[in-house]
């Protein structure tokens, strides 16, 4: 989960606070079927920059980089615990084009997926529980 900019709560209003739980828990039950903020706002009803704006003040990080860090951790989790191929795994984390996957997660973990696969469980284990 997420921390919270405690320093900040206090400038930060109530309506941002909610808005921002409220789409982080969107976000970390539907990661795989949002492509993006537009999503998130359409789905809560709410105008997409007060949304980003509100999520950033809480979380320091925008919407897509949050909805980006749950695939990519998603991936990271099914390739260290699971045999599904890499297109399979990117399908299911949200990816549309394998190739666009591949390219994101070397630039997240930096490692391809199938590098990061032939890690030692151990290795794996490790970099899924770093913090968020």
């Amino acid at each position: 989960m997420l921390s919270v900019r405690t320093s900040l709560e206090n400038s930060v209003s109530e309506l941002d606070i909610n808005l921002a739980y409220v789409a982080n828990v969107h976000i970390q039950r539907r990661y795989n079927q949002l492509d993006s903020l537009l999503d998130l706002a359409i789905l809560l009803n709410v105008d997409s920059r007060a949304l980003d704006e509100a999520y950033y003040r809480v979380f320091s990080r925008y919407v897509d980089q949050a909805i980006r860090h749950k695939r990519l951790k998603a991936a990271q989790r099914l390739l260290a615990e699971s045999s599904l191929g890499i297109a399979d795994i990117a399908a299911q984390v949200g990816w549309r084009d394998r190739q666009k996957f591949e390219m994101a997660f070397r630039d997240y973990v930096g490692l391809s997926p199938s590098a990061f696969r032939d890690l030692p469980y151990r290795t794996q284990v490790s970099a899924l529980v770093e913090p968020d």
